[in-house]
């Protein structure tokens, strides 16, 4: 039993009173000391209420912070849920085995808990997580944050804290990366698309990437390819770019539905795209674009056949279609020229227009406030001014022609 709080606790003897003899009393004090019994009967009752409503505050105030506990409890509570971009593997918890693959609800132990997912033919991943009676999660897992719902055999949950295991090229051993790495450039190599140049297109020219692009207007129709490869290992061209190397982690599987749909590998590619333009004798090329919206691809690998693509994937696990994730990178390598150009964290780029490979149109606005700093209109490797807001911000670029507006959907 807890002890007594210091307002009620008693010394635990009997209080001494003072024995006398009974002559020495005045028994005519004592009855007129006496009350009448209606009212110690009144007095009592009077008690009895004040009694009462103290019980009454005293249950009110302990149900109300066994409320509170309840609700912060019910505000901490959701489990903890690996995830990952491999739609395969086994994950072990503490040293057993747990049921089926990410994405999964651990049943995390309170205190210390180790965690281990191993997805061959990757190398297996270990960390350590704290649970705390809170709901709270620390130590060295990959954690993604609570703000991402997950469906795990049809059931949506709503994590306290999501562990992500993004498997990318440098967890394979050293050969099966390379023979990954071959596939994913094939397929890039594969895809080709194309455009007819009007006379009066700016068409790029090489020049240095991102802030020295080279640029000529064409003065014949002209047919324009563009092209997609990988970029090498250790390249320095100013890219955006999630790992060192050219197959980075990729998209997260977090429905049991994708994952289940074929044993894959989700990896995001370090690619670029490149213009070509011909006719009339004249052969210019594009420097590197690189992709910055990183285009995904699927993998599978199996002992014998090694790594090949499925195809498309149901349930939504797998990333877009390889030429549809290709086209729509292409625009925001046009906001990533207009950020070297302005060379300030001022602005930010928004696209307002997106037609793929025929160009698109971008608006540079402010941070505070979005104010329009001038419309630009990236179009065959070529940065345009829009506006007369934006050729005052950038006098060196081309002019935008109003044909060359509408060929972007403006």
């Amino acid at each position: 039993m807890d002890d007594p709080s210091p307002e009620t606790q008693t010394s635990g003897t009997r209080p001494a009173f003072k024995r006398g003899r009974l002559d020495d009393v005045d028994l005519d004090e004592v009855m007129r000391r006496r009350m009448s019994l209606r009212t110690r009967l009144a007095r009592a009752g009077s008690l009895l209420v004040l009694l009462a409503l103290a019980a009454g505050l005293l249950a009110h105030q302990i149900a109300s912070e066994l409320d509170q506990d309840r609700i912060q409890s019910l505000i901490a509570a959701g489990p903890v849920v690996l995830v990952s971009n491999v739609s395969f593997g086994t994950v072990t918890l503490n040293g057993k085995p747990l049921p089926g693959s990410p994405p999964l609800v651990l049943p995390v132990r309170t205190g210390e808990n180790a965690v281990t997912f191993a997805a061959p033919p990757f190398l297996s991943r270990s960390c350590h997580l704290t649970w705390g009676a809170s709901g709270l999660v620390n130590g060295d897992c990959p954690a993604e944050g609570r703000d991402r719902a997950v469906t795990i055999n049809g059931r949506v949950v709503v994590p306290s804290a999501i562990i992500a295991f993004g498997l990318s090229g440098g967890d394979l051993p050293v050969n099966l990366y390379a023979s990954a790495r071959a596939v994913a450039e094939e397929a890039l190599n594969k895809i080709h698309d194309g455009a007819n140049v009007p006379p009066g297109q700016y068409i790029a020219t090489g020049g240095y990437w991102p802030d020295e692009l080279a640029s000529e207007l064409a003065t014949m129709p002209l047919d324009a390819a563009i092209t997609f490869g990988l970029y090498i290992e250790q390249d320095f061209t100013p890219r955006s770019q999630e790992c060192d190397i050219s197959m980075c982690a990729g998209p997260l599987f977090v429905t049991t539905a994708s994952a289940r749909a074929a044993p894959v590998w989700n990896a995001d590619l370090d690619a670029f795209a490149r213009w070509e333009f011909t006719g009339g004798g004249l052969h210019e090329v594009s420097v590197l674009y690189p992709l910055m919206l990183h285009v995904s691809n699927a993998l599978t690998y199996d002992a014998f056949a090694g790594w090949q693509q499925p195809g498309p994937l149901p349930g939504g696990g797998g990333p877009l279609p390889f030429d549809v994730s290709l086209e729509a990178s292409l625009c925001s390598t046009g906001s990533y020229v207009l950020g070297a150009l302005t060379q300030t964290r001022d602005y930010i780029g928004s696209v307002v227009r997106d037609s793929g490979r025929d160009g698109c149109e971008i608006e540079l606005q402010t941070v505070q406030g979005r104010v329009s700093q001038g419309l630009f209109i990236w179009r065959f490797g070529v940065l345009l001014a829009a506006d007369a807001i934006a050729n005052a911000l950038l006098p060196g670029l081309p002019l935008a022609s109003a044909a060359k507006i509408a060929a972007v959907g403006g």
